[in-house]
C-alpha cells in the first residue's frame, strides 16, 4: 500500500522491515491472491468491458497496486496497465509476474503523468489510509490525467455495515478513517466528473455473524431487515466516476 509511516522513510532498514511485515499481514488477513482476483473479476469485468468498447484498448493506472491482483485482471483484458506502490515487497511480487510497476508515492507519480493520457485510473483500499487533502489531490489529478469518457474507480471498506466499518476496519492499524460514499460522490462531482455512481458489494459472510433474519419468526419485519443490513451489509463500496 501507500507509504504511511513517515519515520521509516529516512531509515531504510527499518522501513523495509516494516514493509515486509505489512506484506505478511496483508497475506494473512486480506485473502489469497486468487480470491481477490476472482472478486475483482466478478465486480468489475463489465466496467472494464465498457472502457475497452469505448476506447478500443484499456490504458490504466492502478494506484497502490499491492500484490498485483487488479493488474492480472487488466492483463486478461489485453491491457498492460501500470501499477504504483511504495511497498518494495509488493513491487517484487508484481515484477515476478511481469507487470510494469513503479516504486513511488502515488501522488508524486500522478503529478508526472501527462494530461489526458489514460482512460482508467483505479485504487483499491488506499484512500482510507490517506489524509483528506491527500486523496482530494488524487481526485483532481485523476481528472486531469483521464481522457474524455475515462473512468476513476475507487474501492474502500463500506460504512454501510457496522461489521465492516468498526470490527474489520480497525484490524489494519494504518487505516485512518472510513470514507463516506456520499463524500466520495461529492468530491468526484466537485472535481469535474460528470457521471458518478456508487457500487455496493457482498454482505458479511463471516461465520461468526448473527443471522437475525433466520433466527427470528418476525424475519419479514422491515425493521429487522434494516437492522440486519446495517449490522452485516456490504463489506466494500466503490465509486465509479466518468469524466
Amino acid at each position: 500500500m501507500i507509504g504511511i509511516w513517515q519515520k521509516f522513510r529516512k531509515k531504510k532498514p527499518e522501513r523495509h522491515a516494516w514493509q515486509a511485515f505489512y506484506q505478511r499481514f496483508e497475506d494473512r488477513f486480506r485473502g489469497s491472491q486468487k480470491d481477490i482476483e476472482e472478486r475483482f473479476a466478478q465486480r468489475y469485468s463489465r466496467h472494464l468491458k465498457e472502457i475497452k468498447d469505448q476506447h478500443g484498448a484499456i490504458k490504466a493506472l492502478d494506484l497502490g497496486c499491492g500484490r498485483g491482483e487488479f493488474l492480472n485482471i487488466l492483463k486478461s483484458f489485453g491491457s498492460t496497465g501500470t501499477g504504483v506502490d511504495s511497498n518494495r515487497e509488493a513491487i517484487k511480487r508484481c515484477h515476478q509476474m511481469g507487470h510494469k510497476v513503479v516504486e513511488s508515492d502515488i501522488l508524486r507519480y500522478m503529478k508526472k503523468t501527462p494530461s489526458s493520457s489514460l482512460n482508467l485510473i483505479t485504487s483499491f483500499h488506499v484512500i482510507e489510509h490517506c489524509d483528506p487533502p491527500y486523496f482530494f489531490k488524487i481526485f483532481t489529478e485523476a481528472h486531469r490525467i483521464l481522457e474524455n469518457d475515462g473512468a476513476l474507480l475507487i474501492e474502500t471498506p463500506s460504512l454501510y455495515s457496522l461489521w465492516a466499518s468498526a470490527r474489520q476496519f480497525y484490524l489494519d492499524p494504518t487505516h485512518i478513517r472510513p470514507v463516506h460514499p456520499q463524500y466520495m460522490e461529492f468530491m468526484a462531482a466537485d472535481c469535474g466528473f460528470s457521471e458518478v455512481s456508487t457500487l455496493e458489494f457482498e454482505e458479511v459472510a463471516d461465520p461468526r455473524r448473527a443471522h437475525i433474519l433466520r433466527a427470528l419468526p418476525e424475519a419479514e419485519d422491515a425493521n429487522l431487515q434494516n437492522l440486519d443490513r446495517w449490522l452485516y451489509g456490504s463489506m466494500d463500496i466503490a465509486l465509479w466516476a466518468k469524466k
